[in-house]
């Protein structure tokens, strides 16, 4: 749980990179990040979405100093398709 504690509590914030995402595409580009060694977090915006609500949303979350990067991963391993923010 190091790794978490180094996450959240670090002078470096964490910030959107993808926002309103349903479960599987946001645990599908964390799998696509974390093979480019950029640590992730999701943010689930909906207290029942653990029960697979249709329409919960989440966030993939990345630290600032990770965000150029992973945007360039992300643009490079799917072609540029989805990577932007719909907000």
């Amino acid at each position: 749980m190091n790794w978490l504690r180094r996450f959240f509590y670090d002078a470096d914030p964490i910030e959107p990179l993808l926002s309103g995402l349903h479960e599987y595409q946001a645990e599908m580009y964390k799998e696509l990040l974390a093979s480019s060694d950029i640590p992730t977090a999701i943010r689930n915006h909906n207290s029942l979405a653990v029960y697979r609500v249709p329409g919960a949303t989440f966030d993939l979350l990345v630290k600032r100093s990770d965000m150029e990067r992973a945007h360039e991963a992300l643009n490079s391993m799917t072609g540029g398709e989805e990577t932007e923010d719909p907000e």
